[in-house]
């Protein structure tokens, strides 16, 4: 004869008992209890809450804090295992992984960090990520030439006349269409998930930035591209961020953050 278990509720109805933990039990939401419980772990992990390099408490205990099944804590391990933020050991347990690590081009990733807080520094590195990447991609782009470039120019004339509260948008939006005219997947991604980075949870860096730019170097970059002169166009990108990371030194404490 089969056996049928009946499943835990999700969440659980009865009170959690009191671990001491920072966890906060979950609620019934309009969004996945898994990818919830995912991020309240990763929340717990960025401050430290197990320690370094640590375990993650057992799966029961889990359960308790978040009032969830073991197959949701199952489940957001999985997640976070696929982010490459834990690891599930055979006979040891899940592993927390350091955090070089990461997942770093995951946007959930990016955004959990940012809204952490607990690396400062998080918005610059995302904006070191376009001063490594943009000038060389414009050099690609201005000897490549395709069609997807044709807009540049209009963006550029944007960004010269729009309010400074929209300059900073459409600054982003510049670089990211040089990532995408270039070609190569991997930059795409990358660009695409710093510019969403500073755009929705970095807005003080990202208006730091705008601050140092010349708004004329846009149009001379574009027109450099236009031209086939890729020389040229690396040359005004590497001031532009050159110029940035002098201002962004001065408004905050550090520079580039240590996630270690």
């Amino acid at each position: 004869m089969t056996v049928y278990r009946r499943p835990d509720p999700i969440p659980r109805a009865s009170a959690p008992r009191e671990i001491g933990s920072a966890l906060t039990p979950l609620r019934e939401q309009n969004v996945d209890l898994n990818q919830l419980a995912a991020k309240q772990i990763f929340m717990a992990i960025v401050s430290k809450q197990w320690g370094a390099n640590g375990y993650l408490p057992k799966e029961d205990e889990l359960g308790e804090q978040l009032r969830v099944s073991r197959t949701v804590i199952r489940e957001a391990t999985k997640y976070l295992a696929a982010k490459s933020v834990v690891e599930t050991r055979r006979r040891r347990g899940t592993a927390i992984l350091d955090t070089q690590s990461w997942n770093l081009i995951d946007r959930e990733i990016t955004a959990w960090i940012s809204e952490s807080r607990q690396f400062p520094h998080f918005g610059e590195d995302l904006l070191g990520v376009l001063a490594h990447t943009q000038p060389a991609l414009a050099e690609r782009v201005a000897l490549m030439r395709p069609s997807t470039v044709a807009a540049l120019p209009e963006i550029a004339a944007q960004i010269k006349t729009a309010p400074n509260e929209e300059r900073g948008d459409l600054i982003l939006e510049f670089h990211e269409r040089i990532a995408v005219a270039a070609g190569n997947p991997f930059l795409r991604s990358l660009t695409a998930n710093a510019v969403e980075g500073l755009r929705v949870h970095h807005r003080g860096v990202l208006g730091a930035f705008v601050q140092s730019c010349r708004m004329a170097d846009y149009s001379d970059t574009a027109a450099a591209i236009s031209n086939g002169d890729g020389d040229k166009a690396k040359q005004i990108l590497h001031a532009v961020f050159a110029r940035a990371s002098g201002r962004v030194d001065r408004l905050s404490p550090g520079r580039v953050a240590d996630l270690a």
